[in-house]
């Protein structure tokens, strides 16, 4: 726009100079050449005039023939650019709407929804209608959670700098239900305004998944510790005893105190078994 003004100033800025030169240098180039008769004068005045109007119309037709078809090129290029723009929004809005990921758009002044795709109205089950009068900030449930652990814990690191953003943070639902996800942000011009587009994965079962084996794991490892610990002590009387009937080393009276021993040992061995699987029972998926 800045180069268009200045070529139109610089055509009329050399349009002003040859008008002035001319209506000068040819006057006194007449004067000089019939400066006596005063009837050749006023013709070649008004040849001269003709001959001035005829150029300019001339340069004229000229600058217009031009300007038109630079007009022209313009408004063709226009029309394909805005073409292509639409197919852009048309490409972008099947994208948008097909994609299986809930996305949200969303103003960072106001935090004020501008746009969702069909997943996202799926999967926090409100309406279009809800969703343009809410902020993101409705859907969100941040307090009392230790996002950092829950990185940690699913080997995820916290990334956020000026035009991206990614974490994880609890939503709700419109139904209540809390839900863990994991958030990518990221800077776009929507529309002509400066926005936020959110991608959203839900990693709920994913953290219940993790969640079920760190249980398993802290069963297994009591179910070590009673091996090593409390199933040695009724096992090592048990080998005690069954020793001394093998080598015979018991009277009759004894013998009898022995095998009242060995089912006392055996009792209790069966009590300590019965104990850890019952502890190690795995509860199934809600």
């Amino acid at each position: 726009m800045g180069l268009r003004l200045n070529s139109i100033f610089k055509v009329t800025v050399l349009y002003l100079i040859f008008g002035v030169l001319w209506i000068f240098c040819s006057d006194r180039l007449v004067a000089a050449i019939v400066s006596d008769n005063i009837i050749a004068l006023s013709k070649f005045q008004t040849y001269k005039g003709l001959f001035f109007i005829a150029l300019t119309a001339v340069l004229l037709n000229l600058l217009i023939r031009w300007y038109h078809k630079e007009l022209t090129t313009k408004v063709a290029m226009l029309e394909l650019s805005k073409a292509a723009l639409s197919k852009s929004e048309e490409n972008y809005r099947l994208l948008f709407d097909s994609n299986p990921t809930p996305i949200l758009i969303y103003l960072p002044d106001t935090e004020r929804i501008i746009e969702v795709n069909k997943a996202a109205l799926e999967y926090y089950q409100y309406t279009v209608s809800e969703f343009s009068e809410m902020s993101i900030l409705k859907i969100e449930d941040d307090e009392e959670i230790d996002t950092e652990a829950l990185e940690e814990k699913l080997n995820i690191s916290k990334r956020e700098d000026m035009l991206h953003t990614e974490g994880i943070h609890r939503h709700r639902r419109k139904d209540g239900r809390q839900m863990f996800v994991y958030m990518h942000s990221g800077t776009i011009t929507y529309r002509g305004l400066k926005a936020q587009i959110v991608m959203i994965n839900d990693i709920t079962h994913q953290l219940q998944y993790i969640d079920k084996v760190e249980e398993q794991n802290k069963k297994l490892n009591k179910i070590a510790w009673l091996q090593s610990h409390v199933v040695r002590a009724p096992l090592a009387s048990l080998m005690g005893l069954v020793n001394l009937l093998k080598n015979d080393l018991c009277n009759k009276d004894e013998m009898q105190k022995v095998h009242e021993e060995i089912m006392a040992s055996a009792n209790e061995l069966d009590r300590i078994i019965k104990n850890i699987s019952a502890s190690s029972t795995i509860q199934g998926a809600e």
